[in-house]
């Protein structure tokens, strides 16, 4: 087994394969200490530190002691590169290869310019399978002008979609999601399968940008327990 070069917990019993791939297509993988219930595809944001794990590691091994294969496609080895969805789906294949564990419930979560693709990924996955059961938007961006936007019918119209937006997000300022609400009323994706949550800051913990990648209580709550909720439901088929 390949250890990540963002290395293992010593607290945690998840290990850590990968990248697996070449370039792109690259995928870390987070087994779980016993079989998997189910796979997690996360979908990194923009910048040069979420082409590894390391920024959402902390989430990354939670997802995996509740129970997930955890997927992390890099997607781009340079910033703002086109094809992201494409290179997704390659990871994903790899990923799914190396589980041998056909027909466990998928459920996609992405983060900044990865809520805005996780949608995408959902709209194309249903044509190579398998396709997301619940779909976790977090804080997303606007669509990428070198990826242009697809067509979100494609999307399993029994799908759930979670869309976050920040209530001190002054990066993306909702504008993601206004365009995704847009995109999903255009392609006559059901209204009552789509929820819109503001994350509101409390006390000490401020709903930011960079507020998911935060370990705090607050933000675990915010983030992990609705992750893990949508994860739950989607391992029962709802």
């Amino acid at each position: 087994m390949l250890v990540a070069a963002c290395g293992s917990s010593s607290r945690s019993q998840v290990s850590v394969e990968g990248p697996l791939g070449k370039g792109a297509d690259q995928v870390w993988v987070f087994w779980s200490p016993g079989p998997p219930k189910d796979v997690v595809v996360f979908i990194h944001g923009l910048g040069n530190g979420e082409l590894t794990p390391a920024n959402h590691r902390p989430w990354l091994e939670h997802l995996a002691e509740q129970g997930s294969a955890v997927f992390y496609p890099r997607y781009e080895v340079t910033l703002g590169r086109p094809d992201a969805v494409l290179h997704v789906l390659a990871a994903v294949r790899t990923g799914l290869r190396r589980l041998h564990r056909p027909g466990l419930p998928l459920v996609a979560i992405g983060y900044s310019r990865g809520g805005e693709i996780v949608v995408d990924y959902a709209a194309v996955a249903r044509g190579v399978g398998p396709a997301p059961r619940a779909v976790l938007s977090v804080f997303p961006g606007t669509v990428d002008p070198v990826d242009p936007p697809l067509d979100l019918r494609g999307i399993d119209r029994r799908a759930r979609l979670t869309i976050l937006v920040g209530d001190r997000d002054t990066v993306v300022d909702g504008a993601g999601a206004r365009q995704m609400l847009a995109r999903l009323e255009a392609a006559r994706f059901p209204a009552e399968h789509v929820s819109l949550v503001v994350v509101k800051s409390r006390g000490g913990f401020v709903a930011t940008h960079l507020a998911p990648l935060q370990v705090s209580p607050a933000a675990r709550r915010a983030f992990w327990a609705r992750a893990d909720t949508i994860i739950e439901r989607a391992r029962g088929g709802g």
